[in-house]
């Protein structure tokens, strides 16, 4: 069949279909809306239907109610009419098989009738007054409505049926013409075929065709382009030709090129002083220098090809690798992890001749490891010397503290009996029994133990400092009463040299500050003191403050002599006088030092400013507070409890275990003054468990530092028995170092207190753990 026939064939058909489709779609349409509006007339007869049924249905007038089904029927309004009461039962039918009265419609067969072959059911219920008295079963006839329906699809097939033999013939010419350009368009192929390629065909028109025949004539010229092309090809590939043999000579030199750099390269490696080694992609080893053979001069470390698994077991195997022995497998398994990773770590191990080597690994590009070894023996040897240095100043610090703990309480114990038979002296009657001149000496004799102490502290502090073992207890200040009771601990010593104190500024009106109350007040009255000391005799020292940033800035100026340049630098080095070493004034040196660290630790600053023959103007900084004054309380002192409230508390018992007579002897002065006090006392702690045990004392003061049992020993073995665990138990020690202190306080002390001791300040512990037994006891 030619082309021309199946087209003509394919568009008779589709023409067909088409038409066939819409026809009846037309008709289905038409009969739908045909029924659509049969029901619509049926539901509007309805309600004439329930009101012309309901009343008689209501009076049970089955008569009339037969009757009007009848007329209803007759009429041929309806094919048949069949009505039911509330219960579904059967009340009176017309048009309905006799046969079939009795069952429900929806399960009774249509009727047949002979003027009706479509009946269209339908069914409603009959109401009165919102009550339901039975149902209407009924049929309309649609025998029109499907006449109409096929009578429109006979005229329609009709009208199709010309149509397509008028179309039929009008396709038949087109093709013709349409099917020509297509004969031309396949003669043109044929002699493109047979080797012509300049052909061409005519063009005309504009539709699909036509681009088809100049796409055509596009591809012949295309055609006969590339044949042309192709012959000048030929010559150009033998012109390449050429040029790919000289392109080949270049190559060879270039690759030669790389070949020496690559050696150079190799050759570079090679004069590495670290051991170096290349493994490829799979783990086999490419490379290895001079020095890593050097390193291990084994025959497994120079052959390429080798598994880095294989050469780290013969390692192994060999005892190269101190680390691994005793536990080869498990030193295989994580040396093979840290190879996998590569990420650069450092891996040290011992060789088995005692060097040391660090190894790092780096992944490549190409999936390779770079892995680089280093001796670091002597690293190693350094490392150790300075840990055993480091270890060496850890143990001199210790042993330097440990002295100055011992130094401590050897100097303190025998200050305690020396300052306390003077506090004694000065108080019993007053000091009336002593002449003018004996109280004078024992004011001597105190004064001087002060001094003495003063030092002690100052040593004890300058240690703390370089340990940066300094306890502040940092608050809010007011520099008023920080600068009064630092004159007042300067006092005597400026009536003394003629001294006026002078304040150039309200001190009450300047910010308060944050420190330790108790330190700026050591720094102010070292300040003083120097100015004092320094200075000239009948001078005047001059106290002034003033806010610089975010701090207050106190200053202190005397008139003295003034300090040279080379020695202000040196002021606040330890046991440094700026020149003073051999002057009649005394001083140890550290006082600056010891200011500086206090002040730097309470986040200021301290200085000097002076000239020779000028006088010296000494400063130091503190942090402003933020808060308001009367925003905060300052903390002061709690004054202590009186003497005679000892004699207040009642009868008591106080057991002192001490290894020093002396001080014995002065405890038992004190306590010998209050009738009401029972005074017990132990040399060892031994005796005084013994002692405790059998009397129950109200209260226990205990010496920390005692030949055999330590007072902490002592302490454990009375909170470990049940008949003393709650006795109160006052530690005296004569050290002061802050990590005692703090033994003190963790060990379970109820409180301690610090020799040479205050009268006042020992009573004052005795008074208040008294207190706290009655309320126990009491509870």
């Amino acid at each position: 069949m030619s082309f021309r026939a199946k087209l003509l064939l394919a568009g008779m058909l589709a023409l067909v279909i088409t038409a066939a489709s819409v026809t009846l779609t037309n008709a289905l349409i038409f009969k739908a809306e045909l029924l659509r509006q049969t029901a619509e007339r049926s539901i509007k007869d309805q309600p004439f239907l329930n009101a012309a049924l309901a009343a008689p249905l209501a009076a049970r007038d089955y008569a009339s109610v037969d009757e009007m089904l009848r007329e209803s029927v007759a009429l041929n309004s309806f094919t048949y009419m069949v009505l039911y009461d509330a219960q579904a039962r059967f009340v009176a039918a017309a048009g309905w098989d006799a046969a079939l009265e009795g069952r429900p419609p929806k399960d009774a067969p249509l009727p047949a009738r002979a003027n009706c072959r479509f009946p269209v059911p339908y069914e409603m219920p009959i109401m009165l007054a919102g009550q339901k008295l039975g149902g209407l079963c009924y049929a309309i006839c649609s025998d029109s409505i499907e006449d109409a329906f096929t009578a429109l699809l006979t005229k329609n097939a009709l009208v199709g049926v010309g149509c397509l033999s008028l179309l039929a013939m009008v396709l038949a010419l087109t093709h013709r013409t349409l099917t020509r350009p297509l004969v031309l368009l396949t003669a043109a192929s044929h002699a493109v075929r047979a080797g012509r390629h300049d052909v061409s065909v005519p063009v005309t028109g504009r539709d699909e065709i036509a681009d088809l025949g100049a796409s055509f004539n596009i591809m012949a010229a295309e055609v006969h382009r590339r044949i042309a092309a192709l012959t000048e090809s030929e010559a150009n590939q033998r012109r390449l030709l050429e040029e790919s043999k000289q392109h080949a000579r270049e190559l060879r030199i270039a690759e030669e090129r790389a070949r020496q750099a690559e050696l150079r390269l190799f050759n570079a490696i090679d004069a590495l002083a670290e051991g170096f080694r290349l493994w490829d992609a799979d783990d086999r080893l490419i490379l290895s220098n001079r020095a890593f053979k050097a390193q291990s001069a084994e025959p497994r470390s120079t052959a390429n090809g080798t598994t880095f698994e294989q050469d780290l077991r013969a390692a192994v195997a060999l005892g190269e690798i101190q680390e691994a022995a005793g536990c080869e497998e498990e030193y295989v398994r994580q040396r093979l992890a840290q190879h996998r990773r590569a990420d650069g770590s450092p891996i040290e191990f011992r060789h088995a001749d005692g060097r040391w080597f660090e190894v790092r690994e780096h992944r490549t590009d190409e999936g390779g490891v770079v892995q680089i070894r280093l001796d670091v023996t002597h690293q190693k040897r350094y490392e150790t010397e300075l840990r055993s240095a480091r270890d060496a100043a850890e143990r001199a610090s210790r042993a330097k503290s440990e002295f100055l703990s011992k130094m401590s309480h050897d100097l303190r114990t025998p200050l305690n009996a020396v300052l306390g038979f003077a506090q004694i002296l000065l108080l019993e009657e007053g000091g009336e029994r002593l002449s003018e001149q004996q109280r004078s000496a024992v004011g001597t004799i105190e004064r001087t133990g002060r001094h003495l102490l003063e030092l002690v502290e100052d040593i004890l502090d300058l240690s703390r400092i370089e340990n940066r073992a300094i306890q502040l207890s940092i608050e809010m200040l007011a520099l008023d009463q920080v600068v009064a009771e630092a004159q007042s601990h300067t006092a005597a010593m400026a009536a003394d040299h003629r001294t006026r104190l002078v304040l150039l500024t309200d001190f009450g009106l300047q910010p308060r500050v944050i420190g330790d109350r108790r330190r700026v007040v050591q720094v102010m009255t070292n300040l003083l003191s120097n100015a004092i000391k320094y200075g000239i005799a009948g001078g005047e020292v001059a106290i002034d403050a003033a806010p610089v940033d975010d701090h207050i800035r106190v200053s202190v100026s005397d008139n003295g002599p003034g300090i040279a340049p080379e020695h202000q630098m040196r002021l606040f080095e330890p046991f440094n006088r700026a020149g003073a070493e051999h002057s009649a004034t005394e001083g140890t040196g550290i006082g600056l030092t010891i200011a500086k660290g206090l002040v730097e630790q309470m986040g200021g600053a301290i200085g000097c400013e002076s000239k020779p023959g000028q006088g010296a103007r000494f400063w130091f900084t503190l942090p402003r507070a933020t808060a308001h004054p009367a925003e905060r309380e300052i903390s002061t002192p709690q004054p202590s409890k009186e003497h005679s409230s000892l004699r207040d508390i009642g009868t008591v018992t106080i057991l002192y275990i001490e290894d020093t007579p002396d001080n014995l002897a002065l405890v038992r002065r004190i306590l010998g003054r209050y009738p009401n006090v029972r005074y017990l006392e132990a040399e060892a702690a031994e005796l005084g468990i013994e002692i405790a045990l059998r009397e129950r004392p109200d209260v226990i003061l205990m010496d920390m530092r005692m030949p055999g049992m330590s007072g902490l020993d002592a302490l454990r073995v009375l909170r470990s028995d049940p008949r003393t665990r709650d006795l109160p138990v006052i530690a005296l020690t004569g050290a002061a170092m802050p990590h005692e202190a703090s033994t003190i306080r963790k060990a379970g002390f109820d409180g301690y207190v610090t020799k040479p001791f205050r009268i006042s300040t020992l009573l004052s512990q005795l008074v208040g753990a008294l207190e706290k037994r009655v309320e126990r006891v009491g509870h």
